[in-house]
């Protein structure tokens, strides 16, 4: 039946659109009947995959299985019946929900602050990919990278922090926490700090003098990783690293490099104040305990923060960072056993697999068993292929075993799996030097200070590359002397450990000052062992061995003496020539450390040059090579060690060996090395044809230490010009002699003191 519009309908009509609306009803209940016992059945799976694609989350992985859930009811009816694994479906309706998610994050990440600005990444090299071809378009790009610089540099205090800790984590729920603050507050902060940068930007466009904005310029460049996708079980990559200070009960302190997995902020009164609030408001949350213990390890309170890890710990115990922060707390006071407890407690909470070897691992090594760590960390890394801790953890456990290639190798590893992680970048430097890789840790560095900005860890080795390579010589406005005083302001380094000595190791010649800086080191930190050392390094870099000697026995005495320190007492204790103490050193060397190459290597050196037994010396230097073949500062010393015994033909041949391993574009310096002792060699033998060549060929390879440290192709220059004349002159000839000299004069003054000590006894 039909009806017009006018009509009115009949009680037949009535009961057909009645059971119409019925059978509609009924078929809808059904539909959401089905939908419901559907979801019912897999919402719990659903929101563990959210969680896992949202990398953990749980706010973005709230949003997406929302959001998720909302299209599954919407499409259910259509889809449903055509669907033959229902299962299959949402998950994967989910899991293009969670991708949607992360496009959407990813272009409000890379939206330009201006949307009128063109998204030629050669205009503006602070974009990525950066870099023009044009000279013209470079250099107005620079400038534009400058004035952004600049303007964001004087935007209000609140704002600027946040933009700058947007740039640098990307992640307005990070950003909260790192601040204290809300997400909507980050967000609000956010949209005001570009439109100020609007307002400068239009100025700009309109003419105005780049020069106008005048502020602190530093280089911006987010801290984003474009390496692989860190594990989410695994502690993550470095963006900042942190020299910490801590009191140890009252007695000592203790000074440590921290690697912090996000960009700590300096916990101000106002943001304890509030942290402390928020957690007395909501004494079960976790996260706010979390951002208070670490900033409070990274100001160097790990005592205050054992307490807050400890809570988050219990409260998140399958998560490896929690366990982490806690034992890096405990290990700042030197708690090993604390330490290693931690270890345990989390090895019985963690259920991921790489993570349970990475656990084991740092227990083994909190225990001494370095074998078993290597083990730990090695399966570690094979079952998280390119994630970056485990290689770095594997190569700090070799380097502690005395291998030093393997250790490098691990860093190799750790770059190649994240090329901005800084405990990669800046661990260890002094094994590239043994390596031959000098101008690779410099780069290295360089990437290392473009990352963190203004680490005072960082700006400390920066500052001695820098001054080395020209030459120890500073001018009052360079960016070397400003890195200094910078230095000298850092609340970390009161003592300015790092700028006093960059200057005293950089400078040789030119101590003005530098005493005097030093020795106040003794009256700001007199409980700290760094402080003792330091002055050690110093009063040897002055030549007063013996006095060196006292500041190293009072820096033993505030705690357990470590590998550097006993290897700086070997050395003192030869040029002091007190080979009755040397003796006793030598055997708590190799007691310690008799796997280590270069303790070996350290040892023979010590016997060889105090004639105290010279063929001993041999099989240790012997033993030593073995340990380290592939290293080619472990073949130049054995050369060495051959021609003290007279052995010129074989120590020739180790010498060449050492420079054959020797990369082609770095190593100039122990090339250098290595041909001057051969030249010292075949002087000896009275060729002087071939003394001269190899004279030759040492100069020539300082000449390329001119970009990378002229301090040190100095030094080599003036040993080495003796050996390029024609005949030998006197320098060479009291160059020859004065070791033979000072060892017989050594061992003369060993003989009287040991008269005198067996009468006192007597």
């Amino acid at each position: 039946m039909h009806l017009c519009p006018g009509d009115a309908p009949t009680s037949h009509s009535k009961t057909l659109t009645t059971g119409i609306d019925q059978a509609a009803r009924i078929a809808s209940t059904a539909r959401e009947d089905a939908f419901t016992q559907a979801f019912r059945d897999h919402s719990s799976e659903l929101y563990q995959r959210c969680l896992g694609w949202m990398g953990g989350s749980e706010a973005d992985a709230d949003e997406a299985f929302s959001q998720a859930s909302l299209h599954m009811f919407r499409k259910f009816s259509t889809c449903a019946p055509q669907v033959g694994n229902l299962r299959a479906w949402m998950l994967r309706l989910t899991y293009n929900v969670c991708m949607d998610q992360h496009r959407l994050r990813r272009q409000r990440r890379e939206e330009e602050l201006d949307p009128e600005i063109s998204p030629d990444t050669s205009v503006c090299p602070l974009l990525p990919g950066g870099g023009a071809r044009d000279p013209e378009r470079s250099y107005l790009g620079k400038e534009l990278q400058q004035y952004l610089a600049k303007a964001i540099r004087t935007l209000p205090p609140r704002l600027r922090t946040t933009m700058l800790h947007q740039l640098a984590l990307g992640d307005y729920q990070r950003v909260a926490e790192e601040l204290a603050i809300t997400e909507v507050n980050v967000r609000k902060r956010m949209q005001e700090a570009r439109a100020a940068l609007r307002d400068h930007l239009a100025s700009y466009r309109n003419g105005a003098d780049p020069r106008r904005l005048t502020s602190q310029v530093r280089t911006l460049s987010p801290a984003q990783s474009h390496g692989p996708r860190p594990d989410r079980h695994l502690p993550g990559y470095s963006k900042t690293v942190r020299w910490v200070r801590v009191v140890i009960d009252g007695e000592s302190e203790a000074e440590s490099t921290l690697f912090m997995p996000y960009c700590p902020t300096e916990l101000t009164i106002q943001k304890h104040r509030s942290l402390d609030r928020y957690i007395r408001q909501h004494p079960t949350g976790w996260t706010r305990r979390r951002v208070l213990g670490r900033a409070l390890v990274a100001e160097g309170q790990p005592r205050q923060a054992i307490s807050h890890l400890e809570y988050v710990a219990l409260r998140q115990p399958q998560w490896l960072d929690s366990w982490l922060d806690l034992a890096t707390a405990h290990q700042l006071l030197e708690e090993a056993e604390s330490e290693a407890g931690v270890y345990e407690r989390a090895l019985a909470s963690v259920t991921h697999e790489p993570s349970r070897s990475y656990l084991r691992g740092c227990h083994a090594r909190t225990l001494g068993n370095l074998q078993q760590a290597e083990k730990c960390f090695t399966l570690a890394a094979s079952q998280a292929p390119g994630q970056v801790a485990p290689q770095v953890a594997l190569a700090e456990v070799r380097r502690d075993g005395g291998y030093s290639y393997e250790a490098l190798t691990a860093l190799d590893a750790a770059r190649a799996a994240d090329p901005r992680d800084l405990a990669a970048l800046i661990s260890m430097p002094h094994l590239y030097r043994f390596a031959g890789r000098s101008r690779q840790a410099a780069e290295q560095l360089n990437s290392a200070l473009v990352l963190t900005g203004s680490s005072p860890v960082v700006l400390g080795p920066w500052l001695v590359t820098r001054l080395r390579r020209n030459g120890g010589v500073s001018q009052p406005q360079s960016p070397e002397t400003r890195c200094w005083r910078s230095l000298i302001e850092f609340p970390e380094l009161k003592a300015g450990i790092y700028s006093n000595l960059a200057l005293a190791e950089a400078l040789t010649g030119e101590s003005r000052g530098i005493g005097r800086r030093v020795t106040q080191l003794l009256d700001q930190a007199p409980k700290l062992r760094q402080s003792w050392l330091s002055c050690a390094h110093y009063l040897d870099w002055r030549g007063r061995p013996r006095q060196a000697l006292l500041m190293l026995d009072q820096a033993r005495s505030l705690g357990a003496a470590g590998h550097d320190l006993e290897l700086t007492a070997c050395r003192l204790l030869v040029r002091a020539g007190e080979y009755w103490r040397l003796s006793r050193q030598i055997e708590v060397i190799r007691e310690r450390y008799s796997e280590d190459w270069e303790a070996l290597a350290t040892i023979a050196w010590a016997l060889t040059a105090s004639s105290l037994a010279p063929h001993h010396a041999l099989e240790l230097s012997t033993a030593a090579l073995a340990r380290q073949p592939q290293l080619p500062a472990a073949w130049i010393e054995h050369g060495q060690r051959l021609a003290g015994q007279g052995r010129a033909r074989q120590a020739i041949q180790a010498l060449e060996q050492g420079r054959e391993l020797l990369p082609d574009d770095d190593g100039f310096e122990l090339a250098a090395v290595a041909a001057l002792e051969i030249a010292r060699i075949e002087r000896r033998r009275g060729r002087t044809d071939a003394c001269r060549r190899w004279a030759q060929e040492a100069m020539a390879a300082t000449g390329a230490l001119k970009e990378l440290d002229r301090v040190e192709q100095r030094l080599l220059q003036r040993q080495i010009q003796p050996f390029t004349e024609s005949s030998p002159s006197r320098a060479a000839t009291s160059a020859e002699n004065s070791f033979d000299l000072l060892a017989t004069a050594w061992r003369y003054r060993a003989h009287l003191a040991e008269t005198l000590r067996r009468r006192s006894a007597s």
